[in-house]
């Protein structure tokens, strides 16, 4: 019948585009609005959004190409990657990140991610080889 002295949670927040570490934390302290309760960020996933790149840059067009060339089936339009990856390391050195992953999952295979049995088909693996290929092929000519 002892209420405990303290209490900790952990909330994993994925930052949208033009807000920042800043903002959320600041939205957080309003919404809980306790002078007992303190925020602070943990792990190493804190960290702030890429900046959008234009769908007008060198670099969109570059990636948007090679995605057509490879798989002249889909649109090639941007979106939000709300995976972490290594890209964040990057910010400071590059104007223009753009994240893209070169595989058609189905359900099931959406199911596997970060799972027991995550795994690519045959048939994904070698369309990632070629699209690598290919926007290496378009980088350099």
């Amino acid at each position: 019948n002892v209420l405990p002295q303290l209490a900790k949670a952990v909330i994993n927040h994925r930052i949208i585009p033009g807000e920042n570490i800043q903002t959320v934390r600041a939205h957080i302290e309003t919404v809980v609005s306790d002078n007992r309760v303190t925020v602070n960020e943990v792990g190493y996933m804190h960290s702030n959004p890429s900046r959008i790149v234009s769908t007008n840059s060198d670099q969109f067009k570059l990636v948007q190409k090679s995605i057509m060339q490879v798989f002249p089936d889909v649109i090639a339009a941007p979106g939000l990657f709300i995976a972490g990856s290594d890209s964040r390391y990057y910010g400071d050195v590059s104007d223009n990140i753009l994240k893209f992953f070169p595989w058609r999952l189905n359900k099931k295979e959406l199911s596997t991610i970060h799972g027991v049995d995550e795994r690519l088909t045959v048939k994904n693996y070698g369309e990632a080889i070629h699209f690598y290929y290919q926007l290496i092929k378009n980088t350099t000519h």
